[in-house]
């Protein structure tokens, strides 16, 4: 087994949602900082209650519902009832986070706003990195580094198998095809050498969490469609302080008897710390080169100073929702009919935090 512990600094927001969504009554602004989120346990605010401030509660989240006919004043009327409980009760209160003034109002006056949550600890609370993210990001940098070494610039979708039947190509038969170096090959399951590349999940050492909108900008960096309101990491470049996650890599070296030879030393190198990085730094460089939608200079100039040239043990990467599709792909000219090297450069839109900060860009460290 080969094991390396890993740190990866935070340098914008990841965003990774968990596919569930805050309650509307569970953010609330108290006090006089309207940039500050209380998250309240709403289940302990009920129980501390009165019998006739229950049967208040469920009247007025039935008119919220549309179960019942309601007025416009009935959700600060139901604000008012949790707030008042909160501040007699300031243990209900789970944990404070920054958020941005666009989130802040939205929140504030529509009962139905949703609002995504990312990973967390149940136990400590601390934001995580899901490890089959960072293995994701690390399987395509990776293959997209022996794509270019093989100089393959397209897959090869006339395919047969074993019985000499047409086989109906897939997006993974071109990654058999750059791992076997061969235009023949069909992806198994067996024969993909990244089921033995483990990684753990990556524990944020800070228990900050913030919220904001994520908005589109298209064309002349205009604004479009319905934001995206959502939790996110600490990270580096909003809170001016170092934000890193630690996890581990391991190498299950004792599957790699299920291939042959040449096969074991071609994927004893592909995983070796050296070729992680090398093929991390040759991925990124796309991203922040980019000519068609130049890298924020703050965030460029921020990874540059974490990840310098000279770096052995550290490379740029991106992670989580939000991170464009040109971070998740090959760097290949699609042969669909339009300008737009999708793959190399992205669309013409951009989801940026705030509409201004791209997300999810870390530098990973190698210990």
């Amino acid at each position: 087994m080969k094991h390396y512990e890993v740190v990866l600094h935070i340098i914008t927001p990841v965003i990774i949602h968990t596919g569930e969504l805050y309650d509307s009554l569970e953010l609330m602004i108290l006090g006089n900082q309207p940039d500050l989120l209380s998250i309240i346990d709403v289940g302990k605010v009920f129980e501390l209650m009165s019998d006739e401030d229950k049967e208040k509660f469920y009247r007025y989240v039935k008119l919220l519902r549309g179960d019942e006919a309601g007025d416009t004043n009935t959700l600060s009327a139901l604000r008012g009832m949790v707030q008042s409980t909160v501040l007699k009760n300031p243990d209900v209160i789970r944990t404070k986070a920054k958020a941005s003034k666009e989130c802040v109002s939205d929140i504030q006056n529509n009962f139905h706003a949703m609002v995504n949550k990312i990973f967390k600890d149940a136990v400590t609370g601390r934001p995580y990195i899901p490890g089959s993210s960072i293995k994701g990001a690390l399987r395509t940098a990776i293959l997209e580094a022996e794509r270019a070494k093989e100089q393959r610039e397209k897959p090869n979708a006339k395919l047969v198998d074993k019985r000499g039947h047409k086989h109906i190509f897939k997006a993974n038969d071109f990654e058999m095809q750059i791992i076997k170096d061969t235009d023949s090959a069909i992806f198994s399951v067996l024969q993909d050498p990244f089921r033995i590349l483990k990684v753990a999940d990556f524990i944020c050492e800070r228990n900050d969490v913030s919220f904001d909108t994520v908005r589109v900008i298209g064309k002349e960096k205009k604004m479009k469609g319905i934001p995206v309101y959502t939790e996110m990491t600490a990270s580096l470049v909003n809170l001016k302080t170092e934000c890193v996650a630690r996890g581990s890599i391991t190498i299950d070296e004792n599957s790699l008897k299920y291939f042959g030879e040449e096969e074991r030393k071609r994927f004893n190198s592909m995983f070796s710390k050296d070729n992680i990085i090398k093929s991390l730094r040759h991925f990124a460089r796309y991203l922040l080169e980019n000519q068609k939608h130049l890298m924020d200079a703050e965030v460029k100039k921020t990874i540059e100073q974490q990840c310098p040239s000279g770096s052995i043990n550290r490379a740029p990467l991106r992670l989580g929702r939000f991170a464009q599709i040109e971070s998740k792909t090959f760097k290949i000219k699609r042969e669909e009919k339009g300008k737009e090297n999708i793959n190399i450069e992205g669309g013409v839109s951009r989801s940026l935090i705030g509409g201004k900060i791209p997300a999810g860009w870390c530098v990973m460290e190698i210990l």
